[in-house]
């Protein structure tokens, strides 16, 4: 799992990072970034990640305005000091909400939810979330399958319920 950590603060970031180390050994952390103008340009510039830790407060500004400049289209864990922005932050493809400091069960409890999401999806992957075309295919299939079913032609029902009365009463 591709991550990408956007945080201001050096020893937050270090604290991260170190969390992340113990989580799984499947994680690897693709960048620390600092501002949502690094931000921007690292998106702009490179393969997107399967996961974002964002923080919401950067040096520069609210990090909603990232979403303004770049499409982001990977699914972010915000980790803020700041429990007024939990509505907007479900608005941007949000897994889950971290208020700091952060604590290591909760980050652990996220990434597990960022995984379940993953593959209850249909085994996408995370960095599939965004390519309509492959969520196209399977739909195509199943409509196909659709088209070719054949109800059976020899079956035919022996058995009615007829009404007598108040009573529905087995009829053959």
């Amino acid at each position: 799992m591709n991550i990408l950590i956007v945080e201001d603060e050096a020893v937050a970031a270090r604290q991260l990072k170190a969390m992340l180390s113990r989580a799984g050994n499947d994680i690897v952390v693709l960048a620390v970034l600092d501002s949502i103008e690094t931000t921007v340009a690292y998106l702009r510039q490179s393969s997107r990640p399967d996961l974002i830790l964002l923080d919401i407060e950067l040096s520069d500004g609210q990090s909603f305005a990232i979403f303004s400049q770049v499409s982001v289209t990977s699914p972010i864990i915000f980790t803020t000091a700041y429990d007024e922005y939990a509505r907007r932050a479900f608005e941007v493809n949000s897994v889950d909400y971290l208020l700091k400091p952060i604590d290591e069960a909760a980050l652990t409890k996220a990434l597990d939810k960022f995984r379940r999401l993953s593959q209850t999806y249909g085994g996408i992957q995370p960095n599939q979330l965004s390519n309509t075309h492959s969520l196209l295919i399977p739909i195509e299939e199943l409509v196909r399958q659709i088209n070719q079913y054949q109800p059976p032609t020899n079956v035919f029902r022996d058995r009615f319920l007829v009404h007598m009365g108040q009573r529905l009463v087995p009829w053959r």
